[in-house]
């Protein structure tokens, strides 16, 4: 009897172990169950860091380009240098839509009409194929220089690039016949026009400065001739342009003659003396003449002219030395 109470009093305290344990069991089970149901109506953390954002200010960085423009006067090529923002386009683009919107510096002349639009600029094999709209063409075909010299504005500023050594011009999709003065070709001809190399010889030099002056000089346009003449502000010696006349209708002369050779760079690369021979007519009668005498030029803003004082190797020439003065 003793020992079936015993028995009975083990087998309670099983089963109120066994109560206990499944009770334990059941509350850690739902618990897992709340803490999966939380964690899965949360929302999901990426591993991966998110993208950091890029401001376009810096896909853009600096670069210098030269641009070739024309002349004051109209009968060459002029540099202007810029520093330009790039982005993702081709530099030949950037280079080619800078040169359309026009120059930014004195004395520079835009010459591709402001309406042309730039279509698309690629390059292969050293050549850039540049195709633009109509509006291109729209240039006075009077002019043959004229043309000449906005062809060549493209092909000078395209050609300073590393690369680049001749343009292929095309016209809304299409080869773009030769213009009128270049390559010899006659203009009436619908020849089409191949590669363009690049031609130094449109730029204007100390050589093209001095020589359009004394081509004024002897044809007695002082206004023209005037315009090769220093326009530097800070030059004490500077004078305006009724004086220029004064002075040149006071010494009564005449330019009956003149030659223009070589020139030497100074050592900044913007001032040159340029070597020149002159026979000049004085009102009296009298002749001066002077073999390879060296004239002063000073670069401005890309264009050569000359200098005020114009001072010569061995002689003030009469006339322009009391111009200046």
């Amino acid at each position: 009897m003793h020992s079936s109470s015993k028995v009975k009093i083990y087998i309670k305290l099983l089963t109120i172990c066994f109560i206990i344990l499944l009770s334990l069991s059941s509350c850690d089970l739902v618990g897992r169950n709340v803490s999966r149901d939380d964690a899965e109506s949360a929302p999901i953390k990426s591993t991966q860091s998110s993208p950091i954002p890029i401001s376009p200010d810096l896909e853009q960085y600096d670069v210098d380009i030269t641009l070739y423009f024309l002349s004051e006067d109209g009968t060459s090529l002029v540099p202007e240098r810029r520093t330009v923002k790039k982005g993702p386009e081709r530099l030949e683009e950037l280079v080619v839509s800078e040169l359309i919107k026009g120059p930014m510096q004195r004395g520079h002349v835009a010459i591709i009409p402001p309406a042309t639009k730039l279509l698309s600029v690629t390059s292969s094999d050293n050549i850039a194929f540049v195709d633009v709209s109509k509006d291109f063409l729209s240039i006075d075909e009077k002019s043959s220089n004229k043309l000449v010299l906005m062809v060549y504005s493209v092909v000078n500023t395209l050609t300073e690039l590393d690369g680049i050594d001749k343009v292929q011009f095309l016209v809304e999709g299409q080869k773009a016949p030769i213009f009128p003065g270049i390559n010899g070709q006659n203009p009436k001809e619908n020849v089409q026009s191949g590669p363009i190399a690049r031609a130094n010889s449109l730029i204007q030099s100390p050589v093209t400065a001095v020589n359009s002056f004394l081509k004024a000089l002897s044809a007695n346009d002082l206004d023209k001739a005037y315009i090769y003449m220093s326009d530097d502000m800070n030059d004490k010696n500077k004078r305006s342009l009724q004086e220029f006349k004064d002075a040149a209708k006071q010494i009564n002369f005449k330019l009956t003659d003149y030659a223009v050779y070589d020139y030497s760079l100074g050592l900044d690369g913007n001032e040159a003396l340029v070597s020149v021979d002159f026979e000049i007519k004085l009102g009296d009668g009298s002749t001066i003449k002077r073999d390879k005498a060296l004239l002063r030029t000073v670069r401005l803003n890309g264009i050569w002219k000359l200098e005020w004082a114009l001072p010569f190797e061995d002689l003030q020439l009469e006339m322009l030395n009391a111009i200046s003065k």
